[in-house]
């Protein structure tokens, strides 16, 4: 625990720094939460962390939805790291789009999120746009929002990989 919040502390004082977001955010009493919540576990930490500073000058926001997405209680850490995987996924769809286009993206995030996850081997960008028959801008377009949860690397012929593997475990997890 104390490890992980030498990280928390580490990692949002630099989002601290890059947004302006004042001497005090978060808060110590935050901190203390946020290391309860990653129950001993570094990627729910580093996946926090990765969602946080995605979201730009939204970070704050995102800080807080973190906050009141996890429950109050203690739970089993596999919780907290749904919790902050559901958040992920329910920030790639745009509020914006009308029912019938996030019905179209959901699909697109569960072929293309499926197929990542259980390949065998990781594939890169390009290779998996020929794979699934899709545009390579589809495709990053697609993963643009998912930094926090993928490696996705500039050079599309390098290989996408997950940032860890329990995000599989909870996309193939029916209960999770």
């Amino acid at each position: 625990n104390h490890d992980i919040s030498l990280f928390l502390d580490y990692n949002l004082g630099t989002i601290r720094q890059e947004w302006s977001l004042g001497i005090d955010w978060p808060v110590e009493v935050v901190l203390r939460q946020l290391v309860l919540y990653a129950g001993g576990l570094f990627i729910w930490a580093a996946t926090a962390c990765r969602f946080i500073r995605d979201g730009n000058q939204l970070a704050r926001k995102r800080l807080d939805k973190i906050l009141k997405g996890s429950s109050s209680a203690i739970t089993a850490p596999e919780q907290h790291l749904n919790e902050i995987y559901l958040a992920v996924l329910k920030h790639s769809i745009s509020s914006e789009f009308s029912d019938e286009e996030k019905e179209e993206v959901y699909d697109m995030l569960k072929h293309t999120l499926g197929s990542l996850v259980v390949l065998l081997s990781p594939l890169s960008t390009s290779s998996l746009s020929k794979l699934l028959q899709l545009r390579r801008e589809d495709i990053d377009s697609i993963f643009n929002n998912f930094y926090a949860i993928l490696d996705i690397p500039d050079d599309p012929t390098r290989q996408l990989r997950l940032h860890h593997p329990s995000f599989r475990d909870f996309l193939l997890n029916k209960d999770r």
